[in-house]
Formats: C-alpha cells, sequence, structure tokens
C-alpha cells in the first residue's frame, strides 16, 4: 500500500461554482442534451452529404444551420431578460427533442431529402441560437454572486467544448 501512495498525485482542482447542487445538475444537464442536440446535428449533415454526395450541398446546409445562431442571439438575449429563464430553456428543450423525433422518423420511414434535412438544420440553428444565451444568463439564477465569475466560465467552457460556439 506503501508504494501505491508514492504514485498517486493530487488533483488540487478548485471548482467554486460546483460547491452549488443546482449548477452540478445544471452542468450535467447541460452536457447531456449539448451533446444530443450535436448528434442531430453531425446526423443531419452527414445524412445531406450521403444523400446528395455534394460537398456544396452540404457546406449549405451548414451555413443555413449556422446563421440563425447570428441573427437570433441578440434576440434571444432580450428573450431571457423578459422572460422566464427556466421556462424557456424547457421550452427548447422540447423543441430540440422534437426536432430529434422528427429527424428519427424521416429517416426510419424513407422520407428524408435535401429540402426537409435542410429545414431541420435551419430549426436546429434556430434552437441554437435561442438556446445559449439563454443558458448563459440562467447561469446567474442558480449561483451566488462570489461563485458567479467561475460558473460563467465553465458554462462558456462547455459551450465551446460540446457544442462548438
Amino acid at each position: 500500500m506503501k508504494l501505491l501512495a508514492k504514485f498517486r498525485f493530487k488533483l488540487n482542482l478548485d471548482l467554486p461554482a460546483f460547491r452549488s447542487r443546482n449548477y452540478r445538475l445544471y452542468f450535467a444537464g447541460q452536457a447531456l442534451s449539448m451533446t444530443g442536440n450535436f448528434m442531430t446535428q453531425v446526423a443531419i449533415l452527414w445524412l445531406i452529404y450521403r444523400l446528395t454526395d455534394s460537398a456544396l450541398l452540404l457546406g449549405l446546409a451548414g451555413f443555413f444551420g449556422q446563421l440563425p445562431v447570428f441573427v437570433l442571439a441578440p434576440i434571444s438575449g432580450i428573450l431571457a431578460d423578459r422572460y422566464d429563464r427556466y421556462r424557456l430553456l424547457l421550452l427548447f428543450q422540447v423543441i430540440g427533442i422534437f426536432i430529434s423525433v422528427t429527424l428519427t422518423v424521416i429517416t426510419f420511414l424513407g422520407w428524408a431529402n435535401f429540402w426537409t434535412l435542410l429545414t431541420l438544420s435551419a430549426l436546429l440553428g434556430f434552437l441554437k441560437g435561442l438556446d445559449v444565451p439563454v443558458r448563459q444568463a440562467f447561469v446567474s439564477d442558480m449561483v451566488s454572486r462570489e461563485l458567479m465569475g467561475n460558473a460563467l466560465a465553465f458554462t462558456g467552457l462547455s459551450n465551446t467544448w460540446i457544442w462548438g460556439c
């Protein structure tokens, strides 16, 4: 046992935001949700490429999937300030589930074509444009002022790492 103790190293990580139970739950849920949304986005683009075998159409779909993020981010900030952030996030989760289920159904039924997939990609971009700013604003509802900087840093890190924003 003493031999193992010599090879152990200690991680002295101080993660203040994770002292808050609500933030820990939020962070775990956010990681799962964003992973699911990212998988849906990749599946849509993969299907578009498989169906069309066109890099141009793939790039067009990627563009229309990202365009709403730039257009809607300022509007989403206004929504986050005026309405209940919790309810907005729940609504956005339901919309994300609906998009994923729709993709599953049209794929299994053989109804997938470029235009339906482009529409789903744009809807997912619309969701992303509304969702990410509300997620950032929601952090202030969960943690104290002392933990705010650390919590926002972790939320931004997870957005970059998981979503690729």
